[in-house]
C-alpha cells in the first residue's frame, strides 16, 4: 500500500514538471501552457530528492518497526518467564 502510495505520488510530481505537462497536454489534444522565458525546476529537483531518498526513509521506517516489533517480543517473552516462576511458587506438586 505505501508503494502505491508513493508511486502517485511521484505521479502527481512528475505531472508538475513542464517538460511532462507539456508532451502531456500534447498528446491529450488541450492547448499548452505558454512557456516562460525562465525554466523552473524546483518541482522536477524535489522529484529527484524524492526518488533517491525514498528508499532511505523506508530502510529507516521498516527498521523501526522491526525494532519495536522486538522489543515487544522481548517485552512478552519476558513477563511469561516471569509468570512461569510465579506460577511455580506456589504449586502444590514438589
Amino acid at each position: 500500500m505505501m508503494v502505491f502510495a508513493g508511486i502517485a505520488l511521484l505521479l502527481a510530481l512528475l505531472a508538475r514538471v513542464p517538460a511532462v505537462s507539456n508532451s502531456l497536454s500534447i498528446l491529450l489534444g488541450t492547448p499548452a501552457a505558454p512557456k516562460s522565458d525562465k525554466p523552473d525546476r524546483s518541482v522536477h529537483l524535489f522529484m529527484l530528492l524524492f526518488c533517491y531518498a525514498s528508499p532511505i526513509l523506508m530502510i529507516f521506517w521498516v527498521s523501526m518497526l522491526r525494532s519495536f516489533l522486538l522489543f515487544q517480543q522481548k517485552r512478552l517473552e519476558e513477563r511469561q518467564r516471569q509468570q512461569e516462576y510465579d506460577d511455580r511458587e506456589f504449586s502444590m506438586e514438589r
